[in-house]
């Protein structure tokens, strides 16, 4: 497990860090990092409570991540806008990631 990355390969593009408990300062957190892969996205989770990488995840997108874009937390999930009004999420409690759709009949406002 973990988020190797090959010289070759694209860097890390974003990046989140969520604090698991509330103090001064010293609370363990987890730390998001997302990269562009040959076939999509790819995002892996550390938890510094653990000292553990998990495993990578991916999701096949065309997408991109728009590079303004800040990450929302809503639930247990990080949110990143990506390109035609997309969402990207990843689930911090599951280590999942999925693109939402924008839908078809929505209108910019």
């Amino acid at each position: 497990p973990g988020f190797h990355i090959k010289r070759q390969e694209t860097l890390v593009r974003h990046a989140a860090m969520l604090c698991t408990a509330g103090g001064d300062g010293d609370s363990p957190f987890k730390l998001v990092l997302l990269r562009y892969s040959h076939n999509g996205i790819l995002a892996c989770l550390y938890e510094s409570e653990s000292g553990v990488w998990g495993n990578a995840v991916n999701t096949a997108t065309p997408h991109e991540i728009d590079p303004l874009s800040h990450s929302v937390l809503i639930g247990n999930a990080l949110c990143w806008r990506i390109d035609h009004g997309a969402v990207l999420e990843f689930d911090t409690e599951r280590q999942s990631l999925r693109v939402i759709e924008r839908p078809a009949d929505a209108r910019r406002t």
